[in-house]
This record gives C-alpha cells, structure tokens and sequence, in this order.
C-alpha cells in the first residue's frame, strides 16, 4: 500500500505486516512527519473489534477463508490463521486511510481488502483507493484499464487474446504454449512465456483487477451495470490465466467465477488445463488443493 502527496513524495507501505506493533513502530519513527501512523492503543482496538467480529462470524458459522478458530471451553475462543491477520491488517489499512484525508493512496493488492472494493478502481498494474466510494466503475474507466492492458498483454502472450476469444481458446493456448512448450507460431515474448517466475508480475495484478469487476458485478444495481462489469470481469480473467496458468491464485479465482455464473463447462476446462500444469510442475502454489477447494 502506498500513499503519495502532490510532490510526489510516497510513503511505501506492506499491508501484511500492520498487525505487527514492531512494524507500526518503524513506521512511526520513519514517518513520524509524512504520515499519521496508527498507535499501539490503534493496534489493540483493532484486534478488540476483529474478535468480535469473528467470534459472531464462528457462531453463525461464517468464517472467512484462512481464519480458523478453536473453542477453549469457558467462552474462551482463539483465532489463528493467515485471514485473521490479514482482517486486522484491512482494519489498520483503513484507520491510516481515515487518519490521513490529505493524501492520495493507491494498493498492491496481497490480500483481498474487502473495505476499499467500494473505494477502489484500476491504476495500471495497481489500484487506486478513492477518497469516497464510487458508485460504479464508468465505462471510461474500464476502457482505460483495457487500453492500458492491451499492448502489454501482447507483449508477452502475443496479440491473438481479444474479448471475443472463448474460455477454450485460452486454455488450448495454455495447454500448447506452456505445458508441451510448443512454441510455433508464437509471436509473444518467448523468456516470459518459458520462466515461470515472471508469470506473477502480470497475472496477479490482473487477477486483483479482474476480481474488483467481479464484486462491481456482484455488487451491481441494475442488469445491464451487472453484466457490463460481468464481461469487464470474465475478459480480465482471461488475461490473467493466460498470463500465469501455473497461479493457483488466479485460476482459482477464475474458476470461482464461473462457477458462479453457472458456466461449469468453462470452469472444468480451465480445471483441465491447469491440472496438467500442476502435474507437470509439482503442484506449484498448492494448485491442487486451490481447484479441489473451489470445485467444492
């Protein structure tokens, strides 16, 4: 998370480590004058406020994915589990967003933050938080995200990916290019296609964006703003799983997707595709288990 003034003087954040008092204390004596950064009594009230929230979350049976809570007897609840740090992060995110009007902020998105959906809207490879929630996305905004994609999706997969390409064509483009590595007729950027480590520096920050379309869409008042956003979300997954098929994070989230939109044959030949890659290379970032988990 980052938050930048008119002088363009930032102030670099990481999301992961707010729940962290040693972390917050860095930042204060780092930026004691750039930023108002939350205190240790900040910290302890956001912790408070998450244990209640969760605890009613338990007993409703809501927990979140990556909370997990154990019952202790007496009333006694402990909650552990990377979704519980990370909702006190979002809670200490949006104390410095609230503390400090004057500034600009934008996000790399880690972990999903489910309080600054309603804030936030496409930056390039980022986001921007917005001052005030937005009532919609507009559909200068989307085309500007697509235009902004577009050249650099080409750059790397080659230019053949459009918003008519069907879930199949991706997934046989998947399945040739980065499973049998067959290579010919391939006009993209053959080193990014062939190291894996790359993968993520295009595919996630388009997952974070395809699934913003996605709450927009889930979130949308009338149909046509639905479907509108439906399509912005859908082709931006597309990118996204072309762009790192081997992500169990952006081919779970794609999956996801369609499944709820009831489009199951879709949703099993992205499974498909992607389960040859895992195959292939060791269950990378527990896609396995990812595609097991959502096909549930």
């Amino acid at each position: 998370m980052a938050a930048a003034e008119p002088a363009n003087r930032f102030v670099v954040l990481t999301q992961n480590a707010l729940a962290d008092g040693a972390y917050l204390e860095y930042l204060r004596a780092l930026h004691a004058r750039d930023l108002s950064v939350p205190t240790d009594q900040d910290l302890q009230r956001s912790f408070d406020e998450y244990m209640v929230d969760v605890a009613s979350r338990y007993h409703a049976g809501k927990l979140l994915p990556g909370e997990h809570m154990k019952d202790k007897g007496d009333g006694r609840l402990e909650v552990s589990g990377q979704g519980a740090v990370m909702q006190i992060n979002a809670l200490l995110a949006k104390r410095i967003f609230e503390a400090n009007p004057d500034r600009q902020f934008f996000i790399e998105e880690s972990w999903p933050l489910e309080w600054m959906y309603p804030h936030l809207s496409p930056h390039g490879l980022i986001l921007k938080v917005n001052r005030e929630p937005l009532e919609q996305l507009p559909p200068e905004v989307v085309a500007a995200d697509g235009a902004w994609w577009a050249p650099r999706v080409k750059q790397m997969i080659g230019g053949w990916l459009k918003e008519e390409t069907a879930v199949s064509e991706v997934a046989d483009f998947v399945d040739r290019v980065y499973h049998r590595h067959d290579l010919y007729g391939f006009d993209g950027d053959r080193d990014y296609v062939t190291l894996s480590d790359q993968h993520d520096l295009y595919g996630k920050p388009r997952t974070a964006i395809a699934s913003l379309y996605q709450w927009r869409m889930e979130h949308a008042k009338t149909a046509a703003e639905k479907d509108r956003m439906a399509a912005a979300a859908d082709f931006a997954f597309r990118q996204a799983f072309a762009l790192a098929p081997a992500s169990a994070e952006s081919v779970a989230r794609y999956v996801k997707f369609l499944h709820g939109l009831d489009r199951e044959s879709d949703a099993q030949r992205v499974v498909r595709s992607a389960r040859l890659l895992a195959s292939e290379e060791g269950n990378p970032g527990g896609m396995v288990r990812q595609l097991e988990m959502v096909a549930q």
